[in-house]
């Protein structure tokens, strides 16, 4: 038998050392960011932008539309996929396409993700916007060749060319507003554009060589999937690889060809779920091959389209 202090000491300290009930020692939680392959642009100019969730595997994640607050305009949005990201983990994304309104370095839109009914909070990602006018300049250039103004004259005439004048400054602002408000949906580029615009990214940092990997082992997927016609986007790399077999045959991939899938497959492997990092020379030489084999799939899949259109003509007739 203990002194009654020592066991008072003894049951607290067994206390502060067991961890509290219902809590996970060690669980993994989840992460939101922003990923932004270019980090500069003009006002105006379309940039790619990725969100991406890190969470356990089955998880379900949704997100509601960004707040847009009028400076920024939306080009496209795509619907989200799901990939694995190691054992017992998933990566959830959706990509867009915005443009800024206004100059300066530019916080993207808020997006809320929630993940079993709770919202996360998302790592901001941060674009460097030129503005338009010059260095020193304060108001647009003067419009070159431009006739010169009429020398003023008496009576009405030059209050009506106001008149007129103002009026149509009045429509170009609504017809922009309008646009603003509106832009026109932009079709999606093929996974091979996609890569190469990839391929011309800045790669320097060690993150965005990670993403880089996870973003071509998905477009390459993508490419055979649409000659295919399936969706195989929820499969791992190795299952993938191992139904997609018949869309090596069909694309007329050649032995070496199907080497080089997966080489990178296996390359990228290491660096989505492991510590290796590679230069960013070696990063841009992975996506060029990877590109290359995009084309070959979208090759077979402009092939399929045009022979599906001629056996729908020869049915018609």
């Amino acid at each position: 038998m203990f002194p009654p202090h020592r066991s008072r000491m003894s049951l607290a300290l067994l206390l502060l050392s067991t961890p509290a009930l219902g809590q996970e020692v060690g669980a993994p939680e989840a992460r939101a960011h922003w990923e932004l392959p270019v980090k500069e642009a003009a006002v105006g100019e379309p940039v790619q932008a990725r969100l991406v969730v890190e969470h356990a595997a089955g998880a379900r994640v949704e997100l509601s539309s960004p707040v847009e607050d009028g400076s920024w305009v939306l080009f496209d949005r795509t619907a989200p996929w799901t990939e694995s990201a190691g054992p017992g983990r998933a990566r959830t994304a959706w990509e867009f396409r915005w443009a800024s309104l206004e100059a300066g370095s530019r916080s993207l839109p808020a997006a809320t993700p929630t993940l079993g009914g709770q919202a996360l909070e998302v790592e901001g990602a941060t674009l460097s916007v030129a503005a338009v006018l010059g260095e020193g300049e304060d108001a647009p250039r003067p419009l070159r060749d431009a006739p010169p103004l009429p020398a003023e004259t008496e009576g009405p005439l030059p209050w009506i060319a106001a008149g007129v004048l103002l009026l149509l400054g009045v429509l170009l602002g609504a017809w922009i507003l309008r646009r603003r408000r509106a832009a026109p949906p932009v079709t999606a580029s093929p996974p091979s554009a996609r890569l190469s615009v990839l391929e011309a990214a800045d790669l320097e940092q060690p993150a965005d060589v990670q993403s880089a990997h996870y973003a071509m082992t998905r477009l390459l997927r993508e490419s055979a999937d649409l000659g295919a016609g399936v969706d195989r986007s929820a499969l791992t790399d190795e299952e993938w690889a191992a139904r997609a077999e018949g869309e090596f045959r069909a694309a007329g991939l050649s032995e070496g060809e199907r080497a080089t899938l997966q080489e990178l497959l296996l390359r990228a492997a290491a660096v989505k779920y492991g510590p290796e990092r590679p230069t960013h020379w070696a990063t841009r030489e992975s996506l060029a091959r990877a590109r290359a084999l995009a084309l070959r799939f979208e090759a077979r899949a402009s092939s399929a389209g045009l022979a599906g259109a001629d056996t729908r003509r020869e049915e018609a007739a």
